[in-house]
């Protein structure tokens, strides 16, 4: 398809005379004001023509500019010659300056400031001044782009943005909304592959599976909505929160809290220094949620590691099981150990209670202290999943002395 060639000056003419209006004067605004918006000398716009433009012996001028304009032209006089609205300066093939196009839906009355963040627009338009659907509004003295945070229709509609700079006024002259709609768009949807060696250093949200093809390096927050697949190592500074699982092929060093709603699954090594890292899923913290932590290698959580639902022996079967130990002084005192108390009932007879019931009956044992004790005997009076009564004696004879004890039951 061709295109015929027009004139490729600006050429104005005197509406009584009908020859070339010499020194007249056109001037450019931003669409609906009288604020001056740029033209320029080259295509690059890059020289600005100071306004208003005066034309030359035949009536002519260079002029280029990008978007829409509201133009005046007068004489050499100031005579008015005709005012043009929402002229279009782009042209349909341009490559370079055509951004225009890229904005429909201009609404040029009805807006009402609200904040420097919000303003309001006649009846319900939700339908296309959405969240996440980029916006760009013309005040009189600057032109901001941003992207809309929330729509909400009562009796007018209130949008609320973010803006990529500055703030908003009560000088709106129109606002416009991106050629795209970001709920039923058309781009196509993928999942996100990130490429080598990523450093995220905000707050990152993944809505998607995505897959890292090597390493992950974040200083700042991460929600994901889903899986994240990370081929080599994952080192997180600061709050990691997984809504679904967590695969890391190498090392996850994680300094920071992590908060995972699924599996997370590591063929290397786990590491961390704070003691609250991998909350969820009982490291380094006194009462874990539950989770689950896969690994072919070293496990090395930087701190305490806590079994709330006990510990259990990989595979099928077996028990999950729960350990009481410490030291009890021959008054019935106690020396080490937490979860239980002691007493001393009579001569060599104590009873151990523990703070939280075994499910069943435990084991228990009991050991002299030092080699003092060579030759004591205890023996087991009863036991229960609360409390266990024994006693101890030496060469046949009870006796007072210090001891260790060991409880392993069933959680």
């Amino acid at each position: 398809m061709g295109y015929p060639l027009v004139y490729p000056k600006f050429r104005a003419f005197s509406a009584t005379t009908n020859l070339p209006l010499v020194g007249g004067k056109l001037y450019a605004y931003l669409i609906n004001t009288t604020t001056a918006k740029p033209v320029y000398s080259d295509p690059e716009l890059t020289t600005e023509i100071t306004q208003p433009v005066v034309l030359d012996s035949n009536g002519e001028a260079t002029i280029y500019g990008s978007g829409l304009y509201d133009l005046k032209l007068t004489t050499s006089a100031d005579v008015l010659v005709w005012t043009a609205d929402s002229v279009a300066f782009d042209q349909a093939e341009s490559t370079t300056t055509n951004t225009s196009l890229e904005w429909v839906g201009t609404i040029t009355t009805g807006i009402v400031y609200i904040s420097t963040t919000s303003f309001s627009l006649t009846g319900d338009v939700t339908a296309t001044w959405h969240a996440n659907r980029r916006v760009k509004i013309i005040l009189t003295a600057s032109t901001l782009y941003g992207t809309i945070t929330t729509s909400v229709y009562t009796s007018v509609t209130t949008v609320v943005v973010v803006l990529d700079s500055g703030t908003l006024s009560d000088s709106i002259t129109s606002v416009s909304i991106g050629i795209l709609d970001s709920s039923n768009g058309s781009v196509p949807k993928t999942i996100p592959w990130l490429a080598l060696a990523n450093t995220f250093a905000g707050a990152n949200t993944f809505q998607g599976a995505t897959v890292i093809d090597d390493t992950l390096n974040v200083t700042g927050n991460v929600d994901l909505d889903a899986n994240l697949n990370v081929d080599g190592s994952a080192v997180i500074d600061l709050t990691l929160a997984l809504g679904a699982n967590i695969t890391v092929a190498t090392t996850a060093a994680i300094t920071g809290n992590t908060t995972i709603g699924g599996t997370l699954v590591v063929t290397g090594a786990i590491t961390g220094s704070a003691a609250s890292t991998l909350a969820a899923l009982g490291v380094g913290v006194a009462a874990p949620s539950a989770g689950i932590i896969e690994s072919s290698g070293a496990i090395n959580a930087g701190g305490l590691v806590y079994g709330a639902g006990g510990f259990k022996q990989p595979g099928t079967g077996g028990e999950t099981l729960k350990f009481i130990r410490g030291i009890i002084s021959s008054a019935g005192a106690v020396i080490e150990g937490s979860g239980f108390t002691a007493v001393r009932n009579s001569l060599g007879n104590f009873t151990v209670t523990f703070s939280t019931a075994f499910s069943d009956i435990p084991s228990f044992f009991i050991e002299g202290l030092t080699t003092t004790t060579f030759g004591i005997t205890t023996g087991i009076i009863s036991a229960s999943t609360t409390q266990v009564n024994y006693i101890m004696e030496i060469t046949g004879v009870q006796a007072d002395k210090d001891h260790h004890i060991l409880a392993i039951g069933p959680k």
